[in-house]
């Protein structure tokens, strides 16, 4: 028995063989020198992960300084509102005393500014104008601190101003021959001061003091 030969048309054989090529170049393994490594990934892994760690780090330090600076702030506005509250009380004691003040009226202001000589008079003033006239009664109780005579005045420079706001006020004038003397110099220490004549003149003060509290100016 005999067969007729076939013939196989060449472009269906270029096609198989290109197919043939194609398949044989797919079971090659591909190498390429850019690819990286398993070696090199496991370290730029453990590279990442290190990076990964120091930023946790610094995001809990981080954390627990915020938590700390929450902590200080909490406390500095405790603080404050403490101030507050005890500035607010001070200026209600202030503002009470205030009015207590301005319904106080000082019955007598009285100074002593011209040295702790021998007292020889006294000063009296009153809005009234009869403060001295008022005293005259007292004059011979202050005898025997040397003081003879009493004289109209305003007081002295640091109470003469309470005049004007209804207060008596005074002074007591002591002899002046050696107020200058020692008067704002290196010499005006304390044992310049005669012990005798400084008491008279703090008694004379007392004495006016118990007079005007007890009866009046």
């Amino acid at each position: 028995m005999s067969f007729g030969r076939r013939t196989i048309p060449r472009p269906l054989v270029a096609c198989a063989a290109t197919v043939a090529v194609v398949l044989g170049l797919s079971a090659v393994p591909v190498s390429s020198s850019a690819d990286p490594s398993l070696g090199q990934l496991k370290s730029q892994l453990g590279a990442e992960q290190a990076h990964q760690n120091s930023l946790a780090s610094s995001i809990s330090s981080l954390s627990h300084l915020i938590s700390s600076l929450s902590a200080q702030i909490a406390l500095v506005e405790s603080r404050e509102a403490a101030v507050r509250a005890d500035l607010a009380r001070d200026r209600a004691q202030l503002a009470a005393v205030q009015r207590a003040l301005a319904r106080e009226r000082h019955l007598l202001a009285l100074e002593s500014d011209g040295g702790g000589g021998q007292p020889h008079a006294l000063q009296l003033g009153n809005t009234a104008g009869d403060a001295v006239a008022r005293a005259t009664r007292w004059l011979p109780l202050f005898a025997p601190y040397g003081i003879a005579q009493l004289e109209t005045g305003t007081g002295g420079a640091d109470v003469g101003y309470l005049m004007a706001q209804g207060s008596a006020v005074g002074e007591i004038v002591p002899h002046s021959q050696r107020y200058f003397d020692v008067h704002h110099t290196t010499e005006d220490t304390i044992d310049k001061v005669n012990p005798r004549e400084l008491q008279l003149g703090a008694a004379a003060m007392a004495a006016l003091v118990y007079l005007v509290d007890q009866h009046g100016l």
